[in-house]
């Protein structure tokens, strides 16, 4: 019988890859390079609630957000290329 591990996002117990409450991975895997080119146009693209969510963290406890995302919790926000590539490009059109 499989091991019933906790979520980090929310907290469900659960035995597979993914939590089948929020569908964040039960065991993170590390950040690499490979990641975060496989994965530029969905950062570039994709803006909603994780954006603002990710603004209200990082205005908060911007400690807590870094921990909590290289800890794994990272379905409530929006990654960190994305958010970087898109708070610049407001900021250039804003000026």
């Amino acid at each position: 019988m499989s091991q019933s591990i906790e979520c980090i996002s929310c907290g469900e117990s659960d035995s597979g890859k993914f939590c089948s409450s929020c569908g964040e991975r039960l065991k993170p895997k590390k950040i690499s390079w490979k990641d975060l080119v496989a994965d530029y146009w969905d950062n570039v693209i994709s803006f909603d609630l994780p954006y603002l969510r990710t603004i209200k963290a990082l205005a908060i406890k911007p400690g807590k957000f870094g921990v909590l995302y290289v800890e794994g919790t990272r379905k409530p926000y929006v990654k960190p290329t994305q958010f970087f590539l898109v708070t610049v490009a407001l900021h250039a059109l804003v000026l």
